[in-house]
């Protein structure tokens, strides 16, 4: 075993793993890996170091599991969750529009602030670093994510339709569909702001949707309160 002289690095946190998957693009699978945390940060993730290498504060033995960290969900609608293992398969999307879209209607605010709880706590348990999502409750996301210490880059969504009507077949695309969901996005922005997120979090992040998608966007190049506000295309 090598042993490391001088100064140990100090860490908050070292997580061992036989496998080591380094999420970075690059790199492949890392036999007998590590990742240090400090100020709940990410500071290393690759080979074992030698002993001697970290003073931790905390040390977990993942002996015969794998270890992801930065372990990123990019497109999570971590509120539904009722609606797990039913509409994530099917034919051109049959599940989504005959029982996401109906069921998701139904459900009162208060109800979809509890399923955003649950939801950030299913993906932290699963082992997610960071979610991307847009859709019921983000509010209620960001309050449990900032107080789970999970990151997430949330949105609410610029929509050319009626987001209850499409469980009634409606997609007709109308302009006041469009100014309302501005409005309700400059309201998130505001709430991100009490809530002391800060922009990297992207909390008040706008999306837009099809099935009119290039006369949306079109629109939208005009709306002067988007210049402030990152947008995202979904």
């Amino acid at each position: 075993m090598t042993i490391v002289k001088g100064d140990p690095e100090a860490v908050d946190l070292i997580v061992g793993a036989d496998f080591l998957y380094p999420v970075d693009g690059v790199n492949d699978v890392v036999l007998g890996g590590e990742v240090a945390v400090r100020d709940g940060r990410i500071v290393y993730a690759g080979s074992e170091k030698p002993a001697g290498f970290w003073v931790a504060r905390e040390r977990i033995d993942g002996s015969g599991m794998a270890l992801l960290p930065g372990f990123v969900n990019s497109h999570c609608h971590t509120a539904s969750t009722v609606f797990r293992s039913q509409t994530d398969d099917g034919v051109g999307g049959l599940g989504l529009y005959s029982i996401a879209f109906r069921g998701e209607s139904q459900i009162a605010p208060e109800d979809w602030r509890l399923f955003a709880v649950l939801g950030i706590i299913e993906m932290i348990r699963a082992g997610i670093t960071t979610i991307n999502d847009f859709w019921y409750a983000p509010d209620a996301m960001a309050e449990t994510a900032l107080a789970t210490g999970l990151r997430a880059e949330l949105a609410t969504e610029i929509f050319d339709v009626n987001k209850p009507r499409l469980a009634d077949g409606d997609y007709y695309a109308r302009a006041s569909d469009v100014r309302t969901s501005i409005v309700r996005g400059r309201v998130m922005m505001r709430q991100g702001e009490v809530l002391g997120v800060d922009a990297d979090a992207a909390l008040a992040a706008v999306k837009a949707r099809a099935p009119h998608l290039g006369e949306l966007m079109r629109s939208l190049g005009g709306v002067s309160c988007l210049p402030a506000c990152p947008c995202g295309m979904h």
